[in-house]
């Protein structure tokens, strides 16, 4: 799922993600607007839930952790 959130806008827009909620959405009718919609919703939650993982096991807590950093972190780890 990341690597399909990769190339809906990382790829398009070289931004972090918070600014794709400035972006419009790519898809014209409105039955994909909302399936695009949900994939992005999905790998949200999938990125937060990764972010707990490491926060458990660094004994850290999870709301101390940025988002926009986690993102670039698994930027960075994605193979090419």
């Amino acid at each position: 799922m990341l690597r399909l959130l990769r190339c809906s806008w990382f790829s398009r827009t070289h931004h972090p993600c918070w600014v794709c909620l400035a972006l419009p959405l790519f898809s014209k009718r409105p039955d994909l607007v909302a399936q695009e919609f949900y994939a992005l919703l999905l790998a949200h939650a999938a990125i937060r839930q990764l972010m707990t993982g490491a926060a458990e096991r660094t004994q850290q807590s999870a709301v101390d952790l940025s988002f926009i950093h986690a993102v670039r972190v698994l930027q960075r780890r994605m193979p090419q």
